[in-house]
């Protein structure tokens, strides 16, 4: 008998409860003694009786399935369990675009507060604690029910592109502790957090969806393991959760605030030359005095690259130098910004900075403004200019494929920049006896005129060089909506 046990406690996985352990050795026990008696009452002694019988059912593969299914339909996990535990999670996110949990437009205008971040908060829960509930008792029917439920709220999430609350609050919130408290600038996590939001939605229910699958696996093939003090670490669970969800909606005003209140040095939703550094582009000359220049430069409130680093604190100090290294200055130009980089209270944008480059006699001979990297892609796209009009995009791509070389700059710029487009980058300096201005124009407008399904959107970027007044080079750049690779399209030799 000793090993009649032995043999079934083998077969019965060690993570079933200890009631349904028993009732699955009963039911196993009397069909190998009910096999062990056939065999004794045709002659056989008890002992190689009850060997055969333990052979027997240990190769009869149908009636160990049909005593294993017979016993999970009984006595473990109802099959439509998984059912009301999918449409749960389904039903409890999408319902709650209409209960303004989830961030409410791409722009935040509408952003959530500490009460709707909480309540995302409990939502997160409800999954997590259904998870954590159905592994405890191995219910592997309800697993794969939660595990759809959250493949399904993916879906509906990538249709609407909006994040829940308790995502954004704590993306927010990293982000402000890390930018207040640590020597890193977070500036383009601001600028670009809707990525963080969106995607940490994402990755938690496609991650929950996986660990519902291969859990509900390993509990079937009996190779999942017997989690050990549950109801310690049920509490444990319970307990980070509900700390980490009070802290995060408790921070998240003083975050918005900080959020709100934000300045983003070089912001490339930001992409203009103001009136007040337009007219200094147009006081400078090529052949101009440096020094005098630069005194001109100081009365009209303009200040070295040294001297305006002194007029941040530590905060802004730390923002301007994250934002200053994507331009990419040539060694020798001479960077000054308006004192306080503002006008009127309000800041002007990131292209508004005069480069000068002097030669050895102490003249100017390149004078630029607006984004003059050496590397041309070294920037975002700009959604801003002046190009909000939809046949603007269509005339300017037009009118670029039929630029030819030659064309004088002033009949150029009388359409790129002006009537379509704005330039937010331009430079002049002497090349080889000739004087070589340079321009980049951004506009942005509907880019499919032949589209019929639906109407797409886009950005041109195009950079014109001319040489002693006349074109000598064209091209223009955009992202590829589908791929993300940079295209070009240059005028013709």
């Amino acid at each position: 008998m000793n090993d009649l046990k032995s043999y079934v406690d083998s077969l019965i996985p060690a993570n079933l409860p200890k009631s349904k352990k028993e009732l699955l050795y009963d039911e196993i026990e009397g069909h190998i003694l009910e096999k062990a008696d056939f065999y004794e009452e045709i002659g056989y002694p008890r002992k190689e009786s009850m060997e055969m019988a333990i052979k027997d059912f240990g190769t009869d593969k149908d009636v160990k399935d049909s005593i294993f299914g017979e016993f999970e339909t009984l006595y473990y996990e109802r099959t439509w369990w998984a059912i009301p535990a999918a449409i749960a999670v389904f039903a409890m996110n999408f319902l709650a675009f209409r209960m303004d949990i989830w961030v409410g437009s791409a722009d935040y205008n509408q952003d959530p507060d500490s009460g709707a971040a909480f309540t995302s908060f409990c939502m997160i829960f409800f999954l997590l604690g259904g998870i954590v509930f159905a592994r405890i008792k191995n219910y592997r029917k309800l697993l794969v029910g939660l595990g759809l439920g959250s493949l399904a709220t993916v879906a509906s999430i990538f249709l609407c592109l909006f994040p829940q609350a308790a995502f954004y609050a704590i993306s927010i919130n990293i982000i402000y502790l890390i930018d207040m408290y640590t020597p890193f600038s977070m500036a383009y996590f601001f600028e670009y957090g809707v990525a963080f939001y969106f995607f940490g939605s994402v990755i938690l229910l496609v991650l929950c969806s996986l660990y519902c699958f291969i859990t509900a696996y390993r509990i079937k093939t009996g190779s999942a393991k017997e989690i050990k003090n549950a109801g310690i670490k049920a509490t444990a669970f319970v307990a980070a959760f509900f700390i980490i969800a009070f802290a995060s909606s408790s921070v998240l005003p003083k975050a918005q605030r900080y959020y709100d209140d934000y300045h983003i040095w070089f912001n490339t939703y930001n992409n203009h030359i103001s009136n007040e550094t337009d007219f200094i582009y147009g006081t400078v000359n090529i052949g101009d005095s440096y020094d005098e220049v630069a005194q001109r430069l100081t009365e009209y409130g303009w200040t070295s690259f040294e001297s305006y680093e002194k007029t941040l604190d530590k905060l802004g100090l730390k923002h301007f130098r994250a934002g200053i290294r994507d331009f990419n200055f040539d060694e020798n130009d001479e960077i000054w910004f308006l004192d306080g980089n503002r006008i009127n209270g309000e800041y002007i944008g990131g292209n508004n900075f005069v480069a000068l480059q002097k030669d050895a006699n102490g003249l100017i001979c390149k004078k630029a403004v607006g984004d003059i990297g050496k590397d041309m892609y070294n920037r975002g796209f700009s959604y801003l200019g002046n190009g909000d009009g939809n046949d603007r995009m269509f005339d300017m791509m037009s009118d670029f494929a039929n630029l030819k070389k030659g064309i004088s700059e002033q009949d150029v710029l009388s359409k790129f920049g002006k009537a379509y487009g704005e330039i937010y980058t331009k430079s002049t300096h002497l090349e080889n006896g000739s004087v070589v201005t340079y321009y980049r124009v951004v506009c942005n407008g509907l880019v499919n005129p032949d589209g019929k399904s639906y109407e797409k959107y886009g950005v041109r970027h195009i950079e014109l060089t001319f040489r002693d007044g006349y074109l000598t080079q064209g091209k223009m750049w955009w992202n590829d909506t589908n791929t993300g690779d940079v295209l070009t399209q240059e005028i013709e030799k």
